[in-house]
């Protein structure tokens, strides 16, 4: 037993690989190497192996397979350790292949250090050893040896270690030129430029968007499908915003639809994120408490469905927020988690999810969908906005302050009033109106609140006035109309 374990070590085979060979435990195999290291005899002269399989073993040349260094043995210290001559380490790879050009009074190994004098080639592997190897090739020599090499064998991979063994330089010779041997192939033209490689990760990138492309077509047909002008001067706004399904604030929504149907609104403005749909968003749900089909439906049922029924004659109005590029986006996908959770709603469009044809919505989305980075899907949400008479904007985001016209945006559930001016409006007014959501809600800041607004605008002189309502606790003042909260009902 002890025999076999020493044959196989002696052939390169690792403790571990013996223990498997053999089917003795591992520790065993380890005693069995160890009592045969300490009964081997060193002598002065020795040829030994420094590092790698067998280390501190006495050279063999039945060593299969190796990767290490071979010493000469020159001293032995005081406690019985040899030391090796500096001069006479080599770095040396071993194989079945090349082991037979090395005899047994080690005349190749000897060769090969006079080569190796004064260590300029301690670290050089064996293809610049055992293979001669041209060290004083030009910038177009080396390159053309690559790409001969290539193109004699097109079926491969040209490696570095390939190139090593059958290449005609030296590694000194064409990293001296490229550095390393990737930037050696793209040089010689076998792999793609950085540039190139540059250009095909655009080509790629686009590629992989072009579905949502094709999405915007739908969408944006949207646009002002349903709208319903009128000759009136002065014509109403009804807006709200960020009313997140079946998180909204059952208050709000009792005053909400009972203020439109009071005030019958020439138009009625959704500000966006009236869908919340976490399951897609950035905050971790728990995939059981998935519900995406059942917000949907919410969205459907208790708030597009209500609003069209108090204003049969009104225009709405659906801003894409930035919960609804989210699902549109996943829609376009056609998800994993769409399939899981939207099975029953499979093949569905823009306008179901939406209730755009069903309850005669426009809907808002001037962003595009192939936006490829989270920063530039931020900036495509931005664009959704629609300027109504001439006379003031809607969009979900505040960036529509920036554009220098009188309007309302939602998205920060806030009440901000900007008073700002220029020489097309005068003094203006920018608002940011509050959200429609409950405020428990677990991703809600303490600083949100609870808002509508109902904008009136004369069409012939340009100017609107902008009636902010924000929510207290228990009751509420919309348009002159006093509300409590009572039990979620308005009175």
């Amino acid at each position: 037993m002890n025999q076999q374990v020493i044959e196989l070590y002696q052939q390169g085979f690792t403790k571990s690989e013996i223990s498997r060979k053999t089917g003795i435990p591992r520790t065993t195999v380890r005693r069995i190497i160890g009592r045969f290291k300490v009964t081997q005899e060193f002598n002065i002269g020795d040829k030994v192996l420094i590092t790698g399989k067998g280390s501190r073993d006495i050279w063999s040349k039945a060593m299969q397979e190796y990767v290490g260094s071979i010493g000469t043995i020159a001293d032995f210290d005081t406690d019985g350790h040899y030391k090796v001559k500096d001069e006479d380490c080599l770095h040396w790879w071993f194989n079945t292949e090349n082991l037979e050009l090395i005899s047994d009074d080690c005349k190749q190994f000897e060769a090969v250090s006079e080569v190796c004098s004064g260590n300029t080639l301690v670290d050089a592997p064996l293809s610049e050893t055992i293979i001669p190897k041209r060290h004083d090739g030009t910038r177009e020599e080396v390159i053309e040896d690559l790409r001969k090499i290539a193109i004699q064998n097109p079926e491969k991979v040209i490696t570095r270690n390939y190139y090593r063994v059958n290449g005609a330089f030296a590694e000194s010779s064409w990293s001296r030129y490229f550095g390393t041997f990737d930037e050696f192939k793209r040089q010689a033209g076998i792999v793609l430029t950085r540039q190139q490689h540059h250009l095909e990760k655009q080509i790629a990138k686009h590629a992989s968007v072009d579905h949502y492309r094709e999405l915007n077509k739908e969408v944006r047909s949207y646009g002002d499908k349903y709208d319903k002008p009128n000759n009136k001067r002065f014509k109403q706004a009804l807006f709200v915003s960020d009313l997140h399904d079946k998180n909204v604030d059952r208050f709000l929504l009792d005053v909400l639809i009972d203020t439109a149907k009071r005030v019958q609104p020439d138009l009625i403005i959704l500000g966006g994120d009236l869908l919340d749909c976490p399951e897609f968003g950035k905050y971790a749900v728990d995939p059981r408490d998935w519900d995406v089909v059942g917000r949907i439906k919410y969205l459907h049922e208790n708030i597009l469905e209500p609003l069209r029924s108090a204003c049969p004659d009104s225009q709405i109005d659906y801003i894409c927020g930035n919960h609804e590029y989210r699902v549109l986006k996943h829609l376009a996908d056609n998800t994993q988690a769409l399939r899981v959770v939207l099975s029953d709603l499979h093949g569905m469009t823009v306008s179901s999810l939406l209730g755009l044809d069903k309850y005669q919505i426009n809907f808002i989305c001037k962003g595009d969908l192939a936006a490829y980075t989270l920063a530039d899907q931020h900036k495509q949400v931005s664009k959704s906005y629609k300027v109504y008479w001439d006379s003031f904007l809607v969009s979900h985001e505040p960036y529509g302050k920036s554009l220098g016209m009188p309007g309302m945006s939602g998205h920060h559930h806030k009440t901000v009033v900007h008073a700002l001016y220029n020489e097309v409006y005068g003094a203006y007014s920018w608002v940011e109106v509050a959200g429609g959501h409950k405020l428990d809600a677990e991703y809600c800041h303490p600083k949100w609140q609870l808002g509508l607004c109902i904008a009136t605008c004369d069409t012939e002189t340009k100017r609107t006035v902008f009636d902010i309502a924000t929510f207290q606790e228990n009751f509420a003042i919309v348009g002159g109309v006093f509300y409590q909260r009572r039990n979620h009902v308005a009175v």
